[in-house]
């Protein structure tokens, strides 16, 4: 699984670097869109590949593959050195706890706001999990606030 970790998108950081992987162009180009709007904090670099060593973030959707979700995410996770962001229109609970046991660093909707994707991509790449609600990920531990939590 992905450890790679060199853009902070903080102030004085460069941009977190992102990736996008087996997508639609059309969603590609909406990813580049929202992540423009933030461009000091996060920056698609790898449109679509991810066996890139220049990706600190790779969002990928795991759903209606032709593999199984665990097998997609276990080929993804193999062969890129990104944390792994699954970013996905599916918002079945119980999907989002099979992706995240299987590798993924966070579970997020494709319905998110640019606001909520670069939050997700900087929580993903400092480690923590994400959902795009905290009761994706199961019930509220004491370790836990919010939509986030260490990995």
């Amino acid at each position: 699984m992905g450890t790679a970790a060199t853009g902070t998108g903080s102030p004085g950081h460069p941009p977190i670097r992102v990736g996008v992987v087996e997508e639609s162009e059309l969603v590609t180009l909406g990813v580049d869109g929202m992540l423009r709007r933030h461009a000091d904090r996060a920056a698609l670099t790898a449109p679509r590949g991810y066996r890139s060593l220049e990706i600190d973030v790779l969002l990928c959707d795991p759903v209606g593959r032709a593999v199984d979700l665990e097998g997609y995410l276990d080929e993804v996770c193999a062969a890129t050195t990104a944390r792994v962001l699954a970013f996905t229109w599916t918002t079945d609970a119980a999907t989002a706890r099979r992706a995240v046991a299987a590798g993924a660093h966070g579970w997020l909707s494709k319905t998110s706001s640019s606001g909520d994707l670069v939050a997700a991509v900087e929580a993903v790449h400092r480690g923590e999990q994400v959902a795009a609600t905290a009761a994706l990920l199961g019930p509220p531990g004491p370790s836990r606030t919010g939509t986030t939590r260490p990995s």
